[in-house]
């Protein structure tokens, strides 16, 4: 078997994987005499589609010293969705995740928050 021969039983062996579900991983490539073989994600790992991946991608950690809560755990297809602790604000987002989060400022009475993380007094007319 030729190299250009090898290179196409790899990447038929990659596309079975991916055909398979989208929570599993390439195992073990092909050889000359061998398949390809794929393995599920286990552990703290997911992989989120179909793919040719050698391994899975690890899950996001919300940290609560990043003002951060689990807001969806993870899935075998889907990462962890992190959401700010009550009284923080997003300010680091990441394809609609949130990855880090800012407590808001402590209003004095008389004012209210403005806009995210700064308070402003209240107009009241008299």
């Amino acid at each position: 078997m030729g190299p250009f021969e090898q290179w196409l039983k790899i990447k038929r062996g990659m596309l079975q994987c991916m055909e398979k579900s989208a929570r599993n991983r390439v195992h073990r490539l092909c050889t000359e005499f061998t398949s390809t073989t794929c393995l599920p994600c286990v552990g703290s790992t997911y992989t989120d589609q179909p793919n040719g991946l050698l391994s899975c991608l690890y899950c996001t950690v919300c940290d609560f010293g990043q003002g951060l809560k689990v807001k969806m755990a993870r899935r075998w297809t889907s990462d962890t969705v992190c959401e700010p602790l009550e009284g923080f604000y997003c300010t680091d987002d990441y394809r609609d995740k949130c990855i880090f989060a800012l407590q808001h400022t402590q209003c004095n009475p008389g004012e209210y928050i403005k806009q995210e993380g700064w308070c402003a007094f209240s107009q009241q007319l008299i």
